[in-house]
């Protein structure tokens, strides 16, 4: 398993840096799973989604993506209901308080188990 993590996606990047960026992100064409890990405290978490998205399929990153949504520890409860309305199928943690982290453990070595099994399978 291969486990990378890139600087944050950010609106707007110099030119200059673009090319660098997107070489840093080369390794994600070849992700069995990509975990989009975002702030759901931000007020714009919805546009911070569509920049990453757009991102990713602006360098054929694979579909196989999920949505973490952190820092559920500073969320009111109306926050809260909004993140599990608009995101439904995300993971939703607390890096601080450890809450989800158990849960989305299991979720990536599930996944890493399946991807093994459907290698195994195709080799054989």
């Amino acid at each position: 398993m291969l486990i990378t993590d890139t600087v944050g996606f950010i609106k707007k990047l110099p030119h200059n840096l673009i090319e660098s960026f997107k070489s840093t992100l080369a390794e994600t064409r070849e992700a069995d799973l990509i975990l989009i890990i975002s702030d759901a405290s931000h007020s714009a978490i919805s546009e911070h989604l569509e920049i990453v998205a757009n991102e990713l399929n602006n360098i054929s990153a694979p579909e196989n993506r999920i949505q973490v949504m952190n820092k559920i520890d500073l969320l009111t409860p109306e926050q809260m209901s909004y993140i599990r309305r608009t995101f439904p199928k995300s993971h939703l943690i607390s890096a601080k308080t450890g809450t989800g982290i158990d849960s989305l453990k299991s979720f990536i070595l599930d996944q890493a188990k399946k991807n093994q099994k459907e290698e195994y399978n195709e080799q054989n």
